[in-house]
């Protein structure tokens, strides 16, 4: 059996406090099409919305919720996927901070 070590790599994340509006800004300063509808099961749906503590993120396989508290995070490859704050403190450590 084979053992691998995940490559060090860096993301770009917002923590969702309840303010879907907030990061829904976020993900358009890299994504001006996260707003498009696309197909979604033979449906068109939006890609993100949100109400007062969830955060839904459409995936291709699904629905993605992230709750108040959660990380969203963009991924190397440019996606969007929330994670769960503990495993966030787990994974990731602070590199730099924007203003």
């Amino acid at each position: 059996m084979a053992k691998y070590t995940m490559n060090p790599v860096g993301v770009d994340a917002i923590q969702f406090k309840g303010n879907g509006s907030e990061v829904c800004d976020w993900i358009y300063a890299f994504d001006e099409m996260a707003f498009e509808p696309f197909e979604a099961e033979g449906a068109e749906a939006p890609k993100v919305r949100y109400s007062t503590n969830t955060f839904y993120l459409d995936k291709l396989n699904g629905v993605a919720e992230a709750t108040t508290g959660s990380w969203i995070i963009r991924g190397p490859l440019g996606d969007f996927y929330p994670c769960h704050p503990d495993v966030f403190d787990e994974l990731y450590t602070l590199q730099s901070e924007e203003d």
